[in-house]
């Protein structure tokens, strides 16, 4: 697995680089190496796994998150507040996304 994910990710930044030096323009999103590199429809198949694949890490991480968030509560004994199924998971996204929300944009 970790041989597959280092040979991906340097054929991306290679694919990257090449198209930096070929456009002039930094700063190509995936979607956007795809379409160049892909053609239409390869393109639209990439993006969907894409998608899916973050969909699945964002999924993994709430859910991670809010475990862990849980495991903080009964640690601190307060496991009475935890009542409500999925809570720490809640929180945990509610917390992250108004991290994300209120950053600056220089972050």
């Amino acid at each position: 697995g970790w041989l597959y994910m280092t040979m991906s990710g340097l054929l991306i930044a290679e694919l990257s680089i090449n198209r930096l030096v070929q456009s002039g323009k930094p700063g190509k999103g995936m979607l956007d190496l795809y379409d160049e590199t892909l053609g239409p429809v390869w393109s639209k198949v990439g993006s969907v796994a894409y998608f899916f694949l973050h969909y699945a890490l964002m999924v993994a991480y709430i859910a991670q998150g809010g475990e862990n968030l849980d495991g903080v509560w009964n640690a601190l004994g307060l496991s009475e507040s935890n009542t409500i199924p999925g809570a720490g998971q809640i929180i945990f996204a509610a917390t992250c996304g108004l991290g994300l929300y209120t950053a600056s944009p220089s972050l």
